[in-house]
């Protein structure tokens, strides 16, 4: 039977090619099945049974490399890092590997790289050989006649020859003076200066992108979890306000209340569950890998300021190291001396020649021929009308620079807001966590005293669900600035040309394998918890001084309507009051 459970194992996945891996992994089990004992067969046969219902189920290429992945695990060495708990520093590497637009930006960098050479080669010797070989078949109807004193006239060439024939040639041709040559290649090493700066600011930018998308997933997963925890907590106000509505402690409008509460965030639920595959679907268009886990940030982050403290030191450095900025200065270059070299259109050039040419044939209509030519010297060619062509593309040229030129001073701009923008979101950060963490506090203090109040009468439970949902909004916005003080920390080093594989590292640092399920020590259930305690304390001293709960919401119900009364009769008019007076 067991046997039979492996045949069956590698009937159903035979018929594709990908699963073929699989099924020679599976006939190489049988050798263990036959020599195993009967406890590892039956936990053999689980695990195996396992495999085959996520093979069969298997969808796409992830759901087949992992179930793969599952099957080779503790059989064959196979790697599975793509599918494990993956940090900062593993994402980016697979980025590296990954991503199709800095794959495309480093070829088109090696492409313009190759100008140099290219450039150079036309101002070193061109030499070039050239040889043919063929067989001639010659009629000579005419020849050419002789006349010989004393002899009878004679025709020579005339009649039909059948030769061979065959030549070589050799050239050499030298550059002397071609001032567009040299042009050219000022501008090719522009070029290459400048897409050796793009490469730098690609490789910053990939950093900057992939850990944004990182941390987009992890605040889409943070913000999952607290919607599910408030829903959670909240179905926990819904069931109590049922239970208490059913004995007549309270009124069908608090169940009303928490009822729609919770149907809000059952929608807030699909949003956020949605949003979480849609980030995790982004970080993969960047990496090519689906990550099911990523490592998340400690609890206490590191609030780091910039440092120097100065944002117009930052602005400095950024305008002399951004490696944007330094791309777009050597192409304005670049367009410079292709102004150049299309202007040197109208001057003259010089260069020098030689050649070697030999030539052999058979009989032929003039006889036999074994000769060889040499040749040297030099050619100036001085361009005197061109119809106009060097002054047009001169002028083209001046545009291209000016409009480099003004593409330059746009980016210097960008990069100096950037910049700006930056270092403001950075300190601005670091006083909006160090503010979301007294909030949370401030928040779940309130909620406490809430519950409380509800349980005492002096509070409804629409209070309670508004005091529970400030409380998870605080914890959300906790989350949401401290990945935003990340990203505009990477940012600003980004914008300053700064940003490097040791600060991915150290931002590495940060995280921790264990995700966390609040930023905050507190929870809801602990505030209810304490809330009970509070209250039942509450009730505890009032019985000991002879107080009926009930009677003391009577009590504080009739104060709170003398304060009332008071306070309008204070709003009445002097002469109002007078009159009320004499009645008394």
């Amino acid at each position: 039977m067991k046997k039979a459970f492996f045949i069956r194992l590698n009937e159903r996945i035979e018929s594709k090619a990908w699963e073929q891996k699989l099924k020679m992994i599976c006939s190489k089990r049988l050798v263990f099945w036959l020599g195993a004992s009967e406890e590892d067969k039956g936990v053999y046969t689980e695990y195996m049974t396992d495999v085959f219902r996520a093979c069969n189920n298997a969808k796409n290429s992830i759901a087949k490399s992992i179930s793969v992945a599952v099957l080779s695990a503790g059989l064959i060495s196979v790697s599975t890092q793509a599918f494990a708990l993956a940090d900062l520093i593993q994402v980016f590497g697979q980025a590296l590997q990954g991503d199709p637009g800095f794959k495309a930006t480093v070829a088109n960098i090696k492409a313009t790289n190759e100008g140099v050479p290219i450039a150079v080669s036309a101002l070193l010797p061109q030499l070039t050989t050239q040889a043919n070989a063929q067989r001639q078949w010659l009629t000579n109807r005419a020849g050419t006649p002789v006349n010989v004193p004393g002899f009878p006239p004679v025709t020579f060439g005339q009649g039909q020859f059948d030769f061979n024939y065959g030549q070589y040639q050799v050239n050499l041709n030298q550059s002397i003076f071609d001032y567009a040559l040299w042009a050219g290649v000022s501008k090719a090493k522009y070029l290459s200066k400048s897409a050796n700066a793009s490469y730098t600011a690609a490789l910053q930018s990939l950093m900057a992108q992939t850990a944004t998308a990182y941390f987009n997933v992890l605040s889409a997963q943070d913000n999952l979890r607290y919607v599910e925890a408030e829903k959670k907590a909240v179905y926990q106000q819904l069931d109590q306000a049922r239970q208490q509505y059913k004995v007549g402690v309270i009124a069908i409008t608090n169940v009303y209340q928490a009822q729609a509460q919770y149907d809000t965030l059952l929608s807030q639920e699909i949003a956020a569950q949605n949003n979480v595959i849609n980030q995790r679907e982004n970080l993969r268009a960047i990496t090519g890998v689906y990550y099911d886990d990523l490592a998340g940030i400690k609890n206490e982050l590191p609030l780091v300021m910039p440092a120097p403290a100065d944002p117009n030191r930052w602005v400095k450095t950024a305008t002399l190291q951004n490696w944007t900025l330094i791309s777009q200065q050597f192409n304005a270059a670049s367009f410079k001396a292709n102004v150049t070299e299309q202007a040197a259109g109208h001057l003259p050039t010089l260069s020098a020649y030689a050649s070697n040419v030999g030539t052999k044939a058979g009989a032929g209509p003039g006889g036999k021929v074994d000769a060889t030519e040499n040749t040297v010297g030099i050619q100036l060619t001085f361009p005197v009308f061109q119809g106009g062509l060097v002054t047009s593309e001169t002028k083209q040229a001046e545009y291209q620079y000016q409009n480099a030129l003004e593409n330059m001073d746009q980016t210097y701009r960008q990069v100096v807001d950037d910049t700006y923008t930056s270092y403001n979101d950075v300190v601005s950060g670091i006083n909006q966590v160090r503010a979301d963490k007294q909030s949370i506090l401030s928040n779940a203090s309130s909620l406490r005293s809430t519950i409380e109040g509800y349980k005492v009468g002096t509070q409804t439970m629409l209070d309670v669900l508004q005091a529970q949902q400030n409380l998870y909004q605080a914890e959300q916005q906790f989350s949401t600035d401290q990945y935003s003080y990340i990203n505009a920390t990477i940012a600003l080093k980004e914008a300053a040309g700064t940003l490097s594989i040791n600060d991915i590292k150290i931002i590495n640092n940060w995280l921790s394998k264990h995700n966390r399920e609040s930023y905050s020590s507190l929870n809801i259930q602990n505030i209810q918890q304490q809330a009970e305690r509070n209250y039942n304390a509450t009730v505890k001293a009032n019985s000991a001084l002879g107080i009926d709960v009930g009677a003391k919401n009577v009590i504080n119900a009739v104060n709170q309507m003398e304060n009332q009364v008071s306070a309008d009769t204070n709003d009445v008019p002097s002469s109002s009051t007078s009159s009320s007076g004499k009645t008394n």
